[in-house]
């Protein structure tokens, strides 16, 4: 999967998550075999949450566990 669409699929889950309440920052634990670059998905998290209710938010990565993909929210 590249990495635009990875993007598309984490924000509707995390929009769907969110149900409408601000969210201050989204966590993503990402596995160490994931190739998931930081840089990269910060890059088209900007570009592909414009005009929702998660444009701003900060994003914080944590890497080498065993799971590919894990989101928590902290919402106001």
């Amino acid at each position: 999967m590249d990495d635009s669409r990875l993007v598309v699929r984490l924000l509707s889950q995390a929009l769907g998550l969110a149900a409408g309440a601000r969210v201050k920052t989204v966590h993503i634990r990402a596995g160490a075999l994931s190739n998931i670059s930081p840089a990269v998905l910060l890059r088209h998290f900007t570009r592909v949450s414009m005009g929702t209710t998660l444009e701003g938010v900060g994003l914080e990565f944590e890497s080498g566990t065993i799971r590919l993909l894990l989101m928590r929210y902290e919402c106001l």
